[in-house]
């Protein structure tokens, strides 16, 4: 097929480009049906697995000539928008390739394996296979598929993410406005005071984190498919602004961790030789960080917001001058929190929701969802932990953070 190729101009770049990459995501569609039929492949039958073979097998040979037609527009000197779009039609078409043959070795397997071959057989037959080990049981499912999973595709215009945005729970919703909070009269030399404090602790709070950022972000590609917002196509975490990294960067260090302890806390007990007397208070108090939903109810002077927590119905003194100044009364706020005595800060990341918005309304929704698990004494546990992926995956998929600025002017 591939001997009598016709080249196409350079012109054909963004076409080829485009119907490169709806393959691609097609073919890693299959691969995912096909694997989740793998203690199943009774449910298919010859026609089905036949088509995906001779659809898959011509696949092949239309991606080395695809690859042909990258190599004769490298030659016709591309201009370097061309000769990027070129790579990634390259990229994708070796993933292209990757993907094909294991979907037919999975649909040549499951050949031998379909209803059609079952039926084919007499009982003796069918008795003999199935002491055997030769035949799938139908009732023998393995743990993973009984058990609920939260690995299924995700990213927008998912079915997943489809269902949250479509069915809020307004009850609940208005029920959140309507917790009722006493705050007390602050002094204007009180505030002024602890924003002097509060900007001493997060400046040393954020070199501690830069401390700890290449460590954690070695396992970004891991991280933003647990999430959601990792990219198929081009193989890498979708993160678009620093507000996005600050929330994709504060689940990685407070809600991932191993033998139950945090990732932070791990590492600041395998590298104790940056906590020093001045940073020792902050990083306990960034360890045992709280998740948090609050409500913005009054901003004061000197970045102060007072704030109800809607998950423990505490009030706080929430010192943040960046969300002070965008004027976030009457919506809440998903963060995670550092007790800090007399006020209360984020650990950086945070995410502005109005609950009368159909984004709102469905992180609300998700959020009202985990609040028996939220509620937890203890501030990590894997119930917690899920939670948050959730809330922080369905946010950072569907760019909730787009409009945002990081908290850096203190």
């Amino acid at each position: 097929m591939t001997k009598n190729l016709t080249f196409h101009a350079l012109g054909m770049i963004p076409t080829y480009l485009e119907i490169t990459a709806a393959q691609l995501h097609e073919s890693l569609e299959q691969l995912k049906h096909l694997e989740a039929c793998k203690n199943k492949p009774y449910i298919l039958d010859d026609e089905i697995v036949d088509r995906i073979i001779k659809l898959y097998s011509e696949k092949s040979e239309l991606v080395a000539a695809g690859l042909q037609q990258c190599k004769f527009w490298r030659d016709q000197n591309p201009t370097s928008i061309q000769l990027a779009d070129i790579e990634k039609i390259e990229k994708f078409s070796k993933r292209l390739q990757k993907t094909s043959e294991q979907i037919l070795f999975l649909a040549r397997h499951y050949k031998d394996h379909t209803i059609n071959r079952i039926l084919e057989k007499d009982d003796v037959e069918l008795a003999l296979d199935y002491l055997l080990g030769n035949l799938y049981d139908p009732l023998d499912l393995d743990e993973e598929e009984v058990e609920e999973t939260d690995q299924e595709p995700l990213g927008p215009g998912s079915l997943h993410d489809f269902q949250i945005f479509n069915n809020p729970n307004e009850k609940w919703i208005k029920a959140l406005y309507k917790i009722k909070v006493n705050y007390h009269n602050q002094k204007l030399e009180f505030l002024s005071k602890i924003y002097q404090e509060y900007a001493h602790e997060r400046r040393i709070l954020n070199e501690l984190l830069k401390l700890s950022f290449d460590e954690c972000m070695e396992d970004t590609v891991d991280i933003s498919k647990e999430l959601g917002n990792f990219d198929s196509l081009e193989e890498t975490a979708v993160i678009q602004n620093d507000s996005e990294m600050n929330v994709f960067y504060d689940y990685a260090t407070l809600y991932r961790g191993t033998k139950n302890k945090r990732f932070i806390t791990d590492w600041f007990e395998r590298n104790s030789n940056v906590i020093t007397s001045s940073n020792k208070k902050v990083a306990q108090l960034y360890s045992d960080a709280r998740f948090s939903l609050l409500r913005i109810d009054h901003n004061l002077s000197h970045g102060a917001i007072q704030v109800v927590d809607v998950i423990t119905q505490n009030s706080y003194l929430l010192i943040d001058k960046a969300l002070n100044a965008s004027k976030h009364e009457g919506l809440f706020f998903c963060c995670s929190i550092m007790d800090m005595g007399d006020y209360i800060m984020t650990t950086g990341g945070g995410i502005p929701i109005d609950g009368r918005s159909p984004g709102g309304k469905a992180i609300l929704t998700l959020l009202i969802n985990q609040l028996n698990d939220l509620k937890s004494p203890a501030v990590y546990t894997p119930e917690v932990a899920r939670c948050v992926k959730k809330v922080y995956g369905f946010c950072l998929r569907n760019s909730a953070l787009s409009g945002m600025t990081p908290n850096e002017d203190f």
